[in-house]
């Protein structure tokens, strides 16, 4: 439900919740059954992505985040990102892992 956001499209949350029919819902239980629903609906259709994602990527958060960033930058442009836009996306990933201590606190 969550998944991966930026600062600004978190700012859209609770107009996109309040958007949703299941909101206007009156009755609790019908309301717990929908969205229980939806949640086990929303999975399913993730399972595969998910099992990909754990299957080959070495960091799976680092993989999650980067797909997310340039799906966003995907949809900005149209389908056409500006190169300099994706060197930064990728400057901007080197002094992360510069920045990282190595062998500290990544034990999985």
């Amino acid at each position: 439900m969550l998944g991966p956001q930026t600062v600004r499209s978190a700012v859209g949350w609770p107009l996109d919740f309040l958007s949703k029919p299941l909101f206007w819902i009156e009755t609790p239980t019908e309301f717990l059954a929908l969205v229980g629903v939806d949640i086990v609906d929303t999975r399913a259709r993730l399972a595969p992505a998910i099992r990909l994602r754990d299957e080959t990527a070495f960091d799976p958060y680092i993989f999650t985040r980067e797909a997310f960033l340039q799906q966003r930058l995907n949809l900005i442009y149209d389908g056409n990102p500006p190169i300099r836009d994706l060197e930064e996306l990728e400057l901007l990933e080197q002094e992360r892992l510069l920045e990282e201590p190595q062998g500290e606190g990544n034990i999985q």
